[in-house]
């Protein structure tokens, strides 16, 4: 299993026979001979998603799930459409949706081997200029959704760290490890700029790995 990040919330897991791509909005580096191709999109918005996925591959054996509230995208039999809190049934995994503090969607993915959880939009929001009363609605809403998964096993994580929060950007990664406790913990949503990652890097994560990230389409894990 290979991971490559691409950019923003965008990530390639790679198995051998198959390769799972969420939310990607850039041309990926990724072989696609002979194997399952599966786009995964969390939501409509434009750091998200980009309907030019459709021609990224032309391996037939290519899947989109898309979320319900995504309206742009080629009608076909490999367009999977899913809404929240549902189960779905794959050649190579089952998909699991949660919720989001935003729009869309999140993912739990289970495979042979891994069980992956991929945030889409579902974050902690939390705007200073929003105000404290919307601010908590945001906090209940996260940690709601959060409570919902901890039900299940998470082994690799993608969570939001986004710093337009300022001193709120890893609300949601904190609050993640303390109650999920993923073997394996990637930062996303945070708009190229790399020093979040060092900052998360510096903080107490206890038996959580979270990795390193310091430029677009390169590998970040690989087992």
């Amino acid at each position: 299993m290979k991971i490559t990040y691409l950019r923003h919330s965008g990530f390639a897991v790679e198995f051998d026979d198959f390769v799972l791509l969420f939310d990607d909005i850039t041309f990926p580096p990724i072989d696609f001979i002979n194997k399952r191709v599966y786009f995964f999109a969390s939501h409509s918005h434009g750091d998200h998603y980009v309907k030019d996925i459709f021609s990224y591959s032309d391996n037939k054996n290519t899947t989109y799930i898309l979320s319900d509230d995504i309206k742009n995208y080629n009608k076909s039999d490999n367009v999977i459409v899913v809404s929240e809190y549902k189960e779905y049934e794959f050649e190579d995994f089952r998909l699991n949706t949660f919720g989001s503090t935003d729009m869309g969607v999140s993912f739990y993915v289970v495979t042979e081997k891994y069980k992956i959880f991929h945030s889409g939009d579902l974050n902690w929001w939390h705007w200073k200029e929003d105000g404290e009363s919307y601010n908590k609605i945001m906090e209940i809403d996260y940690k709601r959704h959060i409570e919902n998964l901890s039900k299940f096993k998470t082994d690799i994580a993608f969570v939001p760290a986004d710093p337009r929060l300022g001193s709120a950007f890893d609300y949601s990664v904190r609050y993640f490890i303390e109650k999920i406790k993923p073997d394996i913990l990637v930062p996303m949503h945070f708009w190229d700029d790399y020093s979040v990652i060092k900052k998360l890097l510096q903080e107490d994560a206890g038996d959580v790995n979270i990795l390193d990230i310091n430029k677009e389409n390169s590998v970040i894990y690989q087992a």
